[in-house]
């Protein structure tokens, strides 16, 4: 199929939109759903979301603009997914976390399904920068005909749309009307899209969701000379526990590492906390945001924490008078602290998380 061939099939596309708005207007139909490819790619957040600008209030290439302070988004905010291609045959690909007006743009964040094959796919083409377009589908609500310099686009007529109401968001590889596609695919035959094999879906069980995103960005910032291994060796330091510890945790033997753990991780790999506690709560982990419930472990600094437990491993294994039964002790004095700024109070908790969870140090 020719390049003049798709300009042909969006002129007609056109045709057909400027007479249902008309006949909208008229009261004679619903109004009708319309397409703008015309967003793109505007950053990469640390924590791994996209922002896009959606649509701008400028003149588009029918012809047409798109007031944006008249978007009502509403009922889109109700259930934000992200499309491929406006394709409702597929399964969302994502989700669209957040969705505003900043100025004369119209932006919303991107958050890939990277346990979805087509999801994680997608979202590496826009991260190669090898896609950057974005496209909205709306219905008009209240608009009207304005004169417009757009050319071609433009002779069935051109419009203001000053409300309107988002329906979804879609990805998509060209910045082209997408019924324009289906019928240039549906047509001659010679117009086709290649899509990759695609491998089952996997079914992933507790602990891997986290291990599958530490493993992946530990291999993009391995290198020959700072290897996998010496990655994980710092990962351990930052966390205050072993390597062997890490690689268990890497490979999903261990789930729901706590959250100061993750924070050296993200310190290391060059990420956010947060990246990595939304994968840990993807595989059914819970964590809290108050630090009064968060365990003892993470009120202590990391460096201290490793030495702290391999003293109190050794109290366990050569002290027989800490595992059998004792009078109990008079009530501590709250403000004797030792060395590290623990009350005796302290200590008792840590000694008893200990026995809890050496078997994960």
């Amino acid at each position: 199929m020719q390049p003049t061939d798709m300009l042909e099939l969006e002129r007609r596309i056109r045709e057909e939109e400027c007479e249902a708005l008309e006949q909208y207007r008229a009261g004679r139909q619903d109004a009708p759903t319309l397409y703008r490819p015309a967003g793109y790619l505007k950053t990469i957040e640390k924590d791994g979301d996209m922002v896009f600008v959606a649509n701008e209030e400028s003149e588009d290439r029918m012809g047409d603009v798109i007031e944006v302070e008249g978007w009502d988004l509403k009922n889109f905010k109700r259930n934000p997914v992200l499309m491929f291609s406006h394709d409702y045959s597929l399964a969302p690909i994502g989700t669209v976390p957040k969705v505003w007006v900043d100025g004369k743009q119209l932006l919303n964040t991107v958050r890939f399904d990277e346990a979805d094959p087509l999801g994680s796919f997608i979202k590496g083409k826009y991260e190669r920068k090898v896609m950057r377009a974005e496209s909205v589908g709306f219905r008009p609500i209240q608009f009207e005909s304005r004169e417009s310099e757009a050319g071609a686009m433009s002779l069935f007529g051109s419009f203001t749309f000053q409300r309107q109401e988002l329906l979804e968001i879609s990805s998509v590889s060209i910045p082209a009307h997408p019924k324009a596609l289906q019928k240039a695919m549906h047509g001659s035959g010679k117009f086709t899209i290649v899509m990759p094999e695609i491998p089952e879906v996997r079914h992933y069980t507790k602990g891997e969701r986290l291990a599958a995103l530490l493993n992946r960005l530990i291999d993009d910032m391995a290198t020959d000379e700072r290897t996998r291994s010496d990655i994980i060796d710092d990962m351990a330091d930052a966390a205050g526990i072993s390597a062997s510890t890490v690689n268990q945790i890497l490979n999903g033997s261990i789930n729901c590492p706590p959250l100061d753990r993750l924070e050296g991780f993200a310190e290391v790999l060059d990420t956010s906390l947060a990246r990595l506690r939304r994968a840990a709560e993807e595989d059914g982990c819970e964590y809290s945001d108050n630090d009064d419930e968060r365990s003892l472990r993470t009120a202590i600094p990391r460096k201290k924490l490793k030495d702290l437990y391999l003293l109190l491993g050794d109290i366990l294994h050569d002290t027989d008078t800490l595992t059998s039964p004792q009078p109990e002790p008079d009530p501590p004095v709250d403000d004797d602290k030792g060395a590290d700024g623990l009350s005796h109070d302290d200590l008792g908790l840590l000694l008893e998380e200990f026995r809890t969870f050496k078997e994960t140090v």
